[in-house]
């Protein structure tokens, strides 16, 4: 492929190297246009390029040589120069390096060439020419390291909080199983509820002076000998002296609550009779979050009270018990 300048045309004009040799035998090629080719690597009239005049063709009128350029200056440099097809875009056009631009030769506005050709001649050192770009493979690959060192850089503080969370997390598991939860099962194993299903631990997993017992299923127990379960629960719990508040409940959530002085003192009720247990229980059984069920100040109606009173134990051991 080759491209045609005519003198006083806004566009570069791209042919076949045949399509040039045809309008120079039928004349209809301007004399003065000047032919751009890959080979050439310069803008030259087409009686100077020996492969377009193979065939005899009317000689075209040499172009005026234009003045010489300045000593100590290099030649005239095109505005910009067309691309072949397929060729990678250059940020400046390539430099007339042997022929000065002819006179009268049209400029070539950049805005509308689309296509600029890629140089592949080098320069006697051996240098590749000005635009020629090349992938150094070594220089990619070291980018790309650099990319990933600088990225595992900026990530890891999060892992090593991740790290530190789940060491934090896993530690307090053990803590609370081997310090509260073994004992606990321990114990009420050796009483006549060895059967039930219970589970303890600090408060929130780290409040070291509330204890959270869980009763999951106590097929042994219901409302005839619930007082002494409690009891027995009660008496079953490790490190007594530690705790300030007592949460109860029969799943996940805390339900029910006592002051750790009311759960040692009821741990001491070992066999009494169950109305004393029953009343033992009401009169300090809170609600999780602190609030005394009974109130303090009873209703002058006595019956009115014992109603209340049998509604909250009633209401306790059915939860208790998953009746």
């Amino acid at each position: 492929m080759m491209f045609v300048s005519v003198p006083g045309a806004n566009d570069v004009t791209e042919m076949p190297k045949s399509e040039v040799k045809r309008k120079m035998s039928t004349g209809d090629l301007p004399p003065d246009a000047v032919v751009w080719s890959q080979k050439n690597n310069t803008w030259k009239p087409p009686a100077a390029i020996s492969s377009l005049i193979e065939s005899p063709v009317a000689p075209a009128p040499a172009p005026t040589a234009a003045a010489p350029a300045p000593a100590g200056k290099s030649a005239p440099v095109l505005k910009a120069a067309p691309k072949l097809k397929a060729a990678p875009k250059l940020k400046a056009a390539p430099k007339a390096t042997a022929t000065p631009q002819t006179e009268g030769q049209a400029a070539v506005p950049r805005a509308k060439i689309a296509r600029t050709p890629q140089v592949t001649s080098r320069a006697k050192t051996g240098q590749v020419a000005s635009g020629q770009i090349r992938a150094n493979p070594n220089a990619v690959r070291s980018a790309v390291t650099q990319m990933e060192a600088e990225e595992a850089r900026s990530s890891g503080w999060i892992k090593w909080v991740c790290l530190l969370v789940g060491f934090i997390v896993g530690g307090l598991l053990l803590f609370n199983w081997f310090y509260v939860n073994v004992p606990l099962q321990d114990n009420i194993a050796k009483s006549r509820y060895s059967n039930a299903s219970v589970y303890g631990h600090l408060g929130g997993f780290f409040q070291a002076n509330t204890l959270a017992v869980h009763v999951f299923d106590a097929p042994d127990v219901s409302a005839d000998n619930f007082d002494e379960f409690i009891v027995s629960l009660a008496g079953s719990t490790p490190h007594d002296s530690r705790w300030e508040f007592v949460t109860l409940t029969s799943g996940w959530m805390a339900e029910y609550g006592m002051s750790g002085e009311d759960w040692r003192d009821l741990a001491g009720l070992k066999g009494q009779d169950q109305e004393v247990v029953q009343k033992f229980v009401v009169d300090h059984l809170r609600s999780s979050s602190g609030r005394l069920l009974m109130p303090v100040t009873h209703s002058m109606n006595y019956d009115r009270t014992v109603q209340m009173k049998e509604s909250i134990w009633n209401g306790f051991v059915k939860k208790m018990t998953h009746q």
